[in-house]
């Protein structure tokens, strides 16, 4: 692999220099330079092993990387999310979000959605999305409210951003907590279907209760078997955009 033929030329270039430096500088001096050295090659080393196990781990996805990488990613016209994902072996046959109870959200059935909102609302359009699915904001390029996976990596480097994300997370959740949860990192499966659970529970009330806290939002979309009494903007056989900015129909 010609990362690993980089690594071991790096290598023994700093041996050289260890043997180059040996005869000429006086002991108090090589020994600072050779601890830096030393550690140079600890480290080279350590890259090259973990460079070894990723390839026997990760053959499918590294072998992807070196047939694809260059050819279809350097373009120089406008590309969508769809065309990125999609030349991915790896993405490309992978659902929106699949629950350990058998329900699946298959991307294509996302896209639409995603396809409808950027043709048909306004840049500036904000959306109350499923938490428990990442990809909104690239498919739409619309404002989300909240993505657990996302926001949540996020909102680890930033205390102000956390904050934020915590008010969210119980808001939209029906106030739980992520003690609440199974354990995101230890059962991702059962914490994301638990979230799920609490999002499609979300009623009317839940709503414009959220619409007074975080005015602007004027669309929600869930799955298609959550119902609810506002106008439908589109729909699918497995998704349903409603438009929120109204009072919804049974007031």
């Amino acid at each position: 692999m010609f990362l690993s033929r980089i690594i071991v030329l790096v290598i023994q270039t700093a041996y050289s220099e260890i043997k180059g430096i040996l005869p000429t500088v006086p002991s108090k001096k090589f020994s600072s330079k050779s601890i830096d050295i030393s550690f140079s090659l600890l480290l080279s080393l350590f890259v090259l092993i973990n460079t070894f196990i990723l390839d026997g781990k990760n053959a499918k996805l590294l072998n992807e990387i070196k047939s694809n990488s260059i050819n279809n990613y350097l373009v120089f016209e406008h590309k969508d999310y769809k065309y990125f994902r999609n030349i991915s072996d790896y993405l490309s046959s992978s659902p929106v979000f699949t629950s350990p109870k058998g329900a699946t959200i298959p991307f294509n059935s996302f896209w639409d959605i995603c396809s409808w909102i950027r043709k048909n609302t306004e840049n500036s359009s904000a959306f109350i999305q499923p938490t428990y699915m990442r990809e909104f904001r690239e498919c739409a390029m619309r404002q989300g409210f909240l993505s657990v996976q996302m926001d949540g990596i996020l909102a680890a480097f930033n205390r102000k951003y956390a904050t934020l994300y915590l008010e969210r997370f119980i808001a939209i959740h029906k106030e739980a907590t992520y003690s609440q949860l199974p354990g995101l990192e230890n059962n991702k499966l059962a914490a994301y279907e638990a979230l799920r659970q609490k999002y499609l529970a979300i009623d009317e009330f839940d709503l414009e209760k959220l619409k007074s806290l975080y005015p602007g939002y004027s669309y929600f979309l869930t799955e298609s078997s959550h119902k609810l009494p506002y106008q439908i903007a589109h729909q699918n056989d497995y998704l349903t955009l409603y438009e929120i900015s109204e009072e919804p129909s049974n007031k």
